[in-house]
């Protein structure tokens, strides 16, 4: 054989090699391409992602000021699973305490359970579950400025 032949072989062997490696961490499910169904890969992705798909992953009536200045969206996938934990951040324009009373409303009038909370002047976190969903709750006061972080988890 000669040189180029040999070169030719290891380079096409080198691109079906990535090519099938990099299709096994991130494959669809057969039949579903394009969709958010992932198989579990062996390592944990994050995705960034807009905030208005992202809330819409949040169980309804969700009380998520939509359009909110300063938001950002992502969603978690931890290693060897396919559960989806979707986080959306935001600057609110309600007060905390406000916000407060909002998602404590949300969580009793849609069968959430509260589960862990802490409640100071300037920070409040909520930990609720139902079934097999968990959602969490961070409401921050910093500079005048109230900050909203809220994950859903579907287990």
């Amino acid at each position: 054989m000669k040189k180029t032949e040999i070169a030719a072989i290891v380079i096409i062997l080198a691109i079906a090699a990535l090519a099938w490696l990099g299709g096994r961490q991130l494959s669809f499910r057969p039949g579903e391409q394009g969709s958010d169904s992932l198989l579990p890969a062996k390592e944990v992705r994050v995705m960034k992602e807009d905030p208005g798909k992202t809330l819409a992953a949040f169980p309804a009536g969700f009380p998520a000021e939509a359009g909110a200045q300063g938001s950002g969206a992502y969603k978690y996938i931890p290693a060897n699973s396919i559960e989806q934990q979707s986080t959306v951040e935001y600057v609110s324009q309600k007060t905390l305490t406000e916000n407060a009373e909002a998602f404590l409303g949300y969580f009793n009038k849609a069968g959430f359970t509260v589960t862990n909370k802490s409640e100071n002047s300037d920070l409040v976190f909520y930990y609720a579950q139902k079934g097999n969903e968990d959602l969490s709750v961070t409401i921050k006061k910093t500079n005048g400025k109230v900050s909203v972080s809220a994950s859903y988890l579907k287990r």
